[in-house]
């Protein structure tokens, strides 16, 4: 791990496995131009990949957005990929400062996920499981969106998982879904009424991140 006691790193963060959860300090070599902060961040993951516990960055990172702030911050955020499946929960962010340096990268990488992601259960039959589930305590239920097959890490453990959204009535909700799209058991069940409906990472004052934040998808 070259990341660690690096004389150009100001602040470093790790969580299981060793694998990096927060690093700032000097992450890039020249100064990043306008349209070239994916190439440069993922220099950065290739060069410290080790570090990560990634394979291949090209194929298990994949970018979701970039977002740029009032100060002239730029934001940019992968999705970790496995075998083209989106890894819930884990995603990594790559900070740029206003003058094009990269000087931070949070998030969370979930390391040694070995999974057949061929489903065994067909996304109509969990919605029919979860509909089930949810009618035995809140009545009638409808899908809200199309079946997502995802890699959902819970509790220790590593799902391949149909993700999907289920409207009920009584009380209202809008229940997340998480079915094993193998054995098809209930994984997980969440009400998002509040109109939450993607998870992410979240930097706490000290700079430690944090799991699980329910956060506005735009």
């Amino acid at each position: 791990n070259k990341l660690r006691g690096n004389s150009d790193i100001s602040v470093y963060r790790e969580g299981a496995h060793g694998v990096p959860t927060f690093v700032k300090g000097n992450l890039s070599e020249e100064v990043t131009r306008s349209g070239e902060e994916v190439a440069t961040a993922l220099q950065f993951f290739h060069t410290h990949k080790g570090a990560y516990r990634m394979v291949n960055p090209d194929e298990e990172l994949r970018v979701n957005r970039m977002d740029t702030d009032e100060l002239g911050m730029r934001h940019l955020r992968f999705d970790q990929m496995y075998e083209g499946l989106r890894v819930i929960g884990s995603d990594l962010i790559a900070h740029f400062a206003a003058d094009g340096r990269l000087t931070v990268v949070n998030g969370t990488f979930e390391p040694y996920i070995d999974l057949d992601v061929t489903p065994a259960l067909p996304n109509d039959q969990a919605i029919e499981i979860a509909d089930r589930e949810l009618q035995n305590f809140f009545g009638k239920t409808e899908p809200a969106d199309s079946p997502e097959l995802v890699v959902f890490p819970w509790e220790g453990t590593n799902y391949l998982a149909w993700r999907f959204f289920m409207r009920s009535d009584s009380p209202p909700g809008r229940w997340e879904c998480f079915i094993d799209a193998r054995s098809g058991e209930v994984v997980y069940l969440a009400n998002r009424i509040q109109e939450l409906d993607v998870w992410g990472t979240g930097v706490r004052v000290l700079g430690d991140t944090t799991q699980w934040l329910d956060v506005s998808q735009s």
